[in-house]
């Protein structure tokens, strides 16, 4: 599913500290053009969460962007952006969550490319780039959606524009999962 690792890696783009307005803004459009041709009852909420983000993007200036981004995400944020802290705070498992993320990602050669590199390994934006780097991703699905599920419920009530990439997140990879796990269905014979 090419389409779907495509959404990954826009969305990954977008998950980031925003810096360039322009690149944001295609990188948006792209992705809705995307996921517009997505047909999964998990996605059309997100969908049109997705439109008001983008309309944010082409009212705003980028300085606007980056404190909605700060609020957001940042400093005493509404919702923070790393997924295994909504499973388990600050506390020791978090730390076996990450070390167990870092071998993953060595064992599929996955380096997050240069903006992403000072992120921990746990950031939204970090793994929705892996996301778009797997061919295979239901294991990788099943070992995250318990977070980016915490972390949806965390933002659904919060009044962002960045709600609808959480939002976004959370329906991509739960129709994703939900592909996998039929594709398995089919090859196990009993």
């Amino acid at each position: 599913m090419k389409k779907m690792k495509d959404c990954y890696k826009l969305l990954s783009k977008l998950l980031q500290y925003p810096s360039d307005l322009l690149e944001m803004r295609d990188a948006a459009k792209k992705l809705y053009k995307l996921i517009r041709g997505i047909e999964a009852e998990e996605i059309e909420e997100a969908k049109k969460e997705f439109e008001k983000f983008i309309e944010f993007l082409e009212k705003s200036t980028i300085e606007e962007i980056e404190e909605e981004y700060v609020r957001t995400f940042d400093l005493f944020p509404l919702c923070p952006p790393y997924v295994f802290h909504h499973v388990c705070g600050e506390s020791y498992r978090r730390s076996e969550y990450l070390v167990k993320l870092m071998e993953i990602y060595r064992k599929h050669g996955f380096e997050p490319d240069k903006t992403l590199k000072k992120e921990l390994p746990d950031h939204i934006a970090v793994i929705v780039s892996f996301l778009g780097e797997l061919d295979d991703r239901r294991d990788f699905l099943e070992f995250i959606i318990k977070g980016i599920n915490k972390m949806t419920d965390t933002v659904k009530k919060k009044e962002t524009p960045y709600r609808a990439l959480i939002l976004l997140t959370h329906a991509l990879c739960s129709a994703d999962l939900k592909f996998w796990s039929k594709k398995l269905e089919g090859v196990i014979e009993c």
